[in-house]
């Protein structure tokens, strides 16, 4: 008899493939903002890429996805978050062009770093991508001795980093 496939039944393992393709070709036309032919297949190209290498980790690690769909929820206060940090980046533009020094600054916010397991490691990757789609923030890494997560941005904004580092677990 053979053994029990690890990564979950067929039907599971195509809802993750058509999630994986879904999220992938969703976030291509979010960030390309247009419904042009061209970039309906450039997402459904990079559906399937993000589909493939989804597939391809989770039978390499064997890694299931528990509670991989709560970091969705964070996504649009990304994508906002993104939007708002354009009005200090063109601030800092502005600044430079008239000759002002960058006003750029290192910071160590407080961040539950966790351990190496898939769920922490997660956590963590999901904080880095959502944090460096906005234009102005960009995560360096993180210390997990301190537990902070060493962060730069380009111009100080008026909300608190630690604000958009806030996430369950």
């Amino acid at each position: 008899m053979d053994d029990p496939d690890p990564r979950g039944s067929r039907p599971r393992q195509l809802r993750r493939v058509i999630t994986d393709l879904t999220i992938g070709a969703g976030l291509w036309l979010a960030l390309a903002g247009t419904l042009h032919p061209q970039e309906l297949v450039a997402a459904l190209l990079c559906g399937c890429v993000a589909a493939a290498m989804g597939h391809r980790v989770r039978r390499h690690v064997g890694h299931q996805d528990r509670g991989a769909l709560r970091w969705l929820r964070h996504l649009p206060g990304w994508y906002l978050n993104g939007l708002r940090d354009t009005v200090p980046l063109t601030r800092a533009l502005v600044n430079r062009l008239r000759g002002r020094p960058s006003r750029s600054r290192l910071l160590r916010v407080p961040f539950e770093v966790g351990g190496l397991g898939p769920d922490d490691s997660s956590r963590r990757a999901l904080v880095t991508v959502g944090l460096c789609l906005q234009p102005n923030t960009y995560v360096l890494g993180y210390d997990g001795d301190r537990d902070v997560a060493l962060i730069h941005q380009l111009e100080p904004g008026d909300e608190p980093i630690a604000a958009r580092l806030r996430t369950s677990r």
